[in-house]
């Protein structure tokens, strides 16, 4: 994967999506990956402070709470189960699992009781920013047979392959790159953030019946151009959105535009979360009309 990314580093025109404080990221992340990247990368800090989340014990309780109601115990360890891969750090001796495992269960669980929606009937999975791959293995060990795709910052799309092929396995990954510009179904398909590869990408997309566009904290990270492309292309014309942002600051300044959704939605729930103020779930469905003449 490393002589894949230094063939392919340059080509990828995405400068305009990114922030500072992600180039500054970017950069950091990109360094270590390419001259000291170890089994143990989760506890990388630059890696470990932005995409995995430890989970302190109030956090937590109340995450558990409400997958504990969803799940017996047997189910929810089974989709917890935490891998070796990146040295995950656990700290849930009842899960035997990672606070970002349960994080992310929480998450989709969460969306599933305000939308009254079944994740087994949920087929086709988009997500903007998916940090090293996390939440796709999650919903994988949920609904394996589902078609996931990630589109995200071109060198987290390489640890993202890195991280889920040694889980799911070589075959169960489609990077697109080059001329490989396709969805595979049923695969997880890993998208490098380009200007060219999403014009192409963002038709494909709208073709291929979307069940659920997901960006947790990563477009409300993102500047305006990112998010106007997103919002341009309809969210692919998912059926449901299921988005989490916090309050806009100096760093991210235009965090809360994300409430303010394409006409071709509605609201189902939009509230504060439960574990953390001035940080906001934003769960929609798409308009009837707008799904039938898709």
């Amino acid at each position: 994967m490393k002589n894949l990314y230094l063939e392919n580093k340059d080509k990828y025109d995405y400068a305009d999506f990114v922030i500072d404080q992600w180039r500054k990221n970017t950069s950091e992340i990109e360094n270590y990956y390419l001259h000291n990247f170890s089994f143990s990368f989760l506890n990388y800090p630059v890696i470990k402070n932005t995409m995995f989340v430890y989970s302190f014990r109030g956090w937590k309780e109340i995450q558990k709470r409400l997958i504990s109601d969803h799940y017996d115990l047997r189910s929810a360890r089974n989709i917890l189960r935490e891998y070796n891969v990146g040295k995950p750090m656990l700290n849930d001796i009842e899960y035997f699992t990672s606070g970002n495992n349960i994080h992310h269960l929480y998450h989709l669980t969460k969306f599933c009781l305000e939308t009254k929606t079944k994740l087994g009937d949920i087929n086709n999975v988009v997500e903007v920013g998916g940090g090293y791959g996390n939440l796709a293995k999650i919903y994988k060990q949920i609904n394996y047979d589902c078609t996931y795709t990630i589109i995200d910052i071109p060198i987290f799309s390489y640890i993202q392959a890195l991280y889920l092929k040694a889980i799911f396995g070589s075959s169960a990954i489609n990077m697109v790159h080059g001329q490989n510009i396709q969805i595979k179904k049923g695969l997880i398909n890993i998208i490098p953030l380009d200007k060219k590869i999403l014009e192409k990408i963002g038709k494909l997309l709208t073709n291929e019946h979307v069940d659920l566009f997901v960006s947790t904290w990563a477009l409300s990270e993102s500047n305006e151009f990112m998010q106007r492309y997103v919002k341009n292309v309809d969210y692919f014309k998912a059926k449901y959105l299921l988005l989490a942002y916090q309050k806009s600051n100096d760093t991210f300044l235009f965090a809360e535009n994300l409430s303010d959704v394409s006409k071709t939605y509605t609201k189902t729930y939009n509230a504060e979360t439960e574990y953390l103020k001035n940080n906001y779930y934003l769960f929609c469905t798409r308009i009837t009309t707008y799904v039938q003449s898709r």
